[in-house]
């Protein structure tokens, strides 16, 4: 593929995106696909959620003018199309949670059966040589894709924030798959971070005053925790499919990419449940807003959060070349988990000794 080509099919996905937005803002506005104010939320106004509707046309018009086969990426496509479209319903009249269960279970089959991607094995975690998964193998990756994309979806409560996540980890990816020679996957991640700047230009609020004039919706998150999830299953097989390959890239590389999100979803519904309530049931015990909570200003927040998030994906990488043993790189996983479990429980009981009507 000539770098022409390339910027090409960029700048197509760039003016589709934007044109997107532009014209779908007054439509999502007249036909009241918006968030409106109110409850946890700290806009003053109704805010179109058309982000992942722009983002999705964007990647799909500029992977049309990439000189690439289609059929090896029919399961990332279809998939997405599944969840953004679920998305825009939940979006439009909040679905039931077994709905969007269902969407997501589908567009996960599709990418096992279409795009012959599962988690085989999660490496050589206990020293006793490699876990593999056999018949398990299904059930593990449709738990761990589901358990992302809803990661994703839960962070996505602060301008820019599920955004800045996602840019940090699709150039994580699009880093080690260089290193990797997979330059197919380079390419798309580079178009995904792409499409994501322009949304981000819209969803970034650089002033306390100023909000967001579009947002991601459900449609973008679950699509882009999806797509996340996609690169992330394949990459962390490629040791299986490509024993040839210069890095020591585990399974356990790729969790250390994906660690802030899990972090936060494992935290808050270990926290609601000890609390007996629903892990279901939003409420301000993320990250985000107990930041928030605490004084810190909404334009920090997110550039924080994103900090955080690919400084521990570095930290996966960081040992991955220095060859750190995987059961090392487990044990700091879970230390790390752990460390940040108790900052999150310390940060909430300081606040409720503030706020005790706070849960």
């Amino acid at each position: 593929m000539t770098l022409f080509l390339f910027l090409m099919s960029m700048l197509v996905g760039l003016f589709t995106t934007y044109v997107c937005i532009h014209l779908l803002k007054p439509v999502a506005l007249h036909i009241g696909l918006i968030d409106t104010p109110g409850g946890r939320k700290t806009h003053a106004a109704p805010v179109p959620l058309i982000g992942g509707i722009a983002i999705f046309m964007g990647f799909c018009f500029s992977l049309l003018c990439l000189n690439i086969s289609l059929s090896d990426y029919r399961s990332l496509l279809a998939g997405s199309g599944i969840l953004v479209l679920i998305g825009v319903m939940d979006d439009f009249h909040e679905l039931t949670p077994r709905v969007r269960l269902i969407g997501q279970c589908l567009a996960t089959l599709l990418l096992i059966e279409w795009g012959h991607l599962s988690v085989v094995h999660l490496g050589n975690l206990f020293s006793f040589g490699n876990v593999n998964l056999g018949m398990w193998s299904l059930l593990i990756t449709i738990v761990l894709v589901l358990g992302f994309i809803n990661a994703i979806n839960m962070i996505d409560g602060q301008d820019g924030l599920a955004g800045l996540v996602v840019l940090g980890q699709a150039f994580l990816f699009a880093c080690l798959s260089y290193q990797l020679h997979e330059m197919h996957n380079v390419y798309l991640l580079i178009l995904l971070m792409s499409m994501l700047c322009v949304f981000l230009f819209f969803n970034l609020s650089f002033s306390a005053k100023k909000c967001a004039s579009i947002f991601m919706g459900d449609a973008g998150s679950t699509f882009l925790g999806f797509v996340i999830a996609w690169f992330a299953v394949d990459l962390s097989q490629l040791m299986l499919t490509n024993p040839s390959t210069q890095l020591t890239l585990n399974p356990i590389t790729i969790l250390w990419v994906l660690a802030y999100p899990l972090f936060d979803m494992l935290s808050v519904i270990a926290h609601r449940l000890q609390t007996r309530r629903s892990p279901f049931i939003a409420s301000r015990d993320h990250l985000h807003y107990l930041l928030l909570d605490r004084g810190t200003r909404p334009v920090i927040v997110p550039f924080f959060i994103f900090a955080l998030s690919v400084g521990l994906g570095l930290i996966g990488l960081a040992m991955a070349e220095m060859h750190v043993s995987e059961p090392w790189q487990l044990f700091l996983f879970v230390a790390v988990f752990s460390g940040y479990f108790i900052t999150m429980t310390i940060l909430h009981k300081s606040l409720l000794n503030f706020f005790p009507n706070l849960e």
